[in-house]
């Protein structure tokens, strides 16, 4: 399976944009509502997951396999949420896109929105700008689309960190040291969510959200009671990203 990963640069951005004062995190076309408000049916691309450990010298480390489990939790926590929104949604897997010939156009098109989601998302990107954004994935859209005979496409990015306990411990003393505690929040997770517009390869929606100090752990042997915890957790990031979707609203 090949990932590309930009999750935890991502992830750092997003921390330091969270940290500013009332941050705009919605990337738009100045017309999305008009368009998405004429669609109807919608395909949720594979969910894009990484999870890390951040030991005291700085290490990451990744969770593979609660990666993949985590996949499967998140998607299924978005389909039935834009089943609510009126939208007849269906999932495209891996394995999927492989049989119905569009497992190259998956991945074209995941390396070049990784670049453009990157940039959107960059402490350099202007906010005047985001509500008018003018970002287009080509081709590979359109085939998906076509194939999946979806007007929308919507992708899934899921990110996380905890540092260990060590790492902790060292920037509390360091702190006490110095006075100056600099190791930050001990875990954090973002999500981000991308409406697509299958038709033309248009960007037309995307929203990014952050809990710090939140972090989907597998430390627990019983799966049901750690599934209720990432789900819970989830849903929480997940109604964060989708509160200013509004696309049959008044202007």
């Amino acid at each position: 399976m090949i990932k590309i990963s930009f999750k935890n640069k991502l992830l750092a951005v997003v921390v330091l944009v969270f940290a500013s004062c009332a941050p705009i995190t919605t990337r738009q076309t100045s017309n999305y509502k008009e368009v998405i408000a004429k669609y109807n049916t919608v395909v949720l691309l594979p969910v894009e997951v990484e999870i890390n450990s951040v030991d005291a010298g700085g290490k990451t480390t990744r969770f593979y396999d609660y990666e993949y489990h985590l996949e499967s939790l998140v998607k299924d926590n978005v389909i039935p949420e834009m089943r609510l929104k009126g939208f007849k949604i269906s999932f495209l897997s891996r394995k999927d896109a492989h049989d119905r010939g569009v497992y190259n156009d998956v991945l074209q098109l995941r390396q070049k929105y990784n670049e453009e989601i990157k940039a959107l998302h960059s402490a350099q990107f202007k906010e005047k700008n985001a509500s008018s954004i003018d970002v287009n994935f080509g081709q590979y859209v359109a085939h998906i689309g076509e194939v999946e005979n979806a007007d929308l496409i919507i992708m899934v990015d899921f990110s996380g960190y905890a540092r260990t306990s060590g790492a902790v411990a060292l920037s509390f003393l360091t702190g006490m040291v110095t006075g100056v505690y600099s190791g930050g929040p001990s875990a954090g997770s973002t999500i981000l969510i991308s409406i697509i517009d299958a038709k033309t390869g248009k960007l037309l929606w995307n929203n990014t959200a952050h809990e710090a100090d939140a972090f989907f752990t597998s430390s627990s042997n019983n799966r049901a009671k750690q599934d209720k915890i990432d789900n819970k957790m989830i849903d929480l990031l997940m109604k964060r990203v989708f509160k200013p979707f509004c696309y049959r609203c008044e202007k």
